[in-house]
């Protein structure tokens, strides 16, 4: 059955040269929600959920939540829908991604630029000399703008590079905010980040097993002038 499934994806991401890699997704609002799906279609077998918040109404017409799933945690109400959409069984955490011992690849999803900062550098970057964590991709997005990162958290012209584009919580705008925060928001744009955010994901590790000569490093969307860009860093 899961060969089966992840038949028509298999030549754009052979998942069976990357599994049993561990991916962990921290948030399942918007954003995190659809890149949980978009992983299990291509059939990411070990994949984590992580977020101890719980559905409220507001989220059904921003994510992949419904009516039915209001009231429970997000963690375990994506597992719900990965596993009825896919042919992968997500691991439902009830916590926030920092209380997990990180490896392999990380998708920061969450929405308050401090936990995202503090994140990438005291969870993902290497620690006595040893790199657990080989990409971290994290994912931003208002109501029609679409921001994704692709980095190395070993490599610090990464960092570097990452911090440019950072801003304090405090410093942020409530029309410009971060998936999750924004008080205006529109399930396609979701569905386009979490797939943009997957699409990334693929082309990094084609690049990783020398089937394609780069991966970027940035990708910007604009729904409003339906315009896109690529930066390499």
């Amino acid at each position: 059955m899961e060969s089966e499934a992840t038949a028509r994806t298999e030549i754009l991401f052979p998942a069976r040269e990357f599994n049993p890699a561990p991916v962990y997704i921290g948030g399942l609002g918007a954003l995190g929600g659809h890149t949980a799906v978009a992983l299990g279609k291509l059939g990411v077998a070990n994949l984590n959920g992580c977020d101890r918040d719980i559905v409220s109404p507001p989220n059904i017409g921003t994510s992949i939540y419904g009516p039915a799933n209001v009231g429970y945690t997000k963690a375990s109400q994506c597992q719900a829908i990965v596993s009825s959409a896919t042919s992968v069984s997500m691991r439902a955490h009830d916590c926030f991604i920092q209380e997990q011992d990180l490896e392999g690849v990380v998708m920061i999803c969450v929405h308050d630029m401090d936990v995202r900062k503090e994140i990438l550098f005291e969870h993902c970057t290497p620690r006595n000399g040893v790199q657990r964590v080989a990409r971290v991709f994290e994912g931003r997005m208002s109501a029609e703008t679409i921001t994704i990162h692709s980095l190395d958290p070993g490599e610090d012209a990464h960092l570097n590079e990452w911090m440019r584009f950072w801003f304090p919580q405090s410093e942020a705008l409530p029309a410009l905010a971060g998936c999750g925060e924004t008080p205006v928001g529109a399930d396609y744009t979701a569905a386009i980040a979490g797939r943009l955010m997957a699409a990334m994901f693929v082309r990094w590790f084609a690049f990783e097993t020398g089937r394609v000569r780069n991966a970027p490093n940035q990708v910007r969307y604009d729904l409003s002038t339906f315009e896109g860009k690529a930066y390499y860093w």
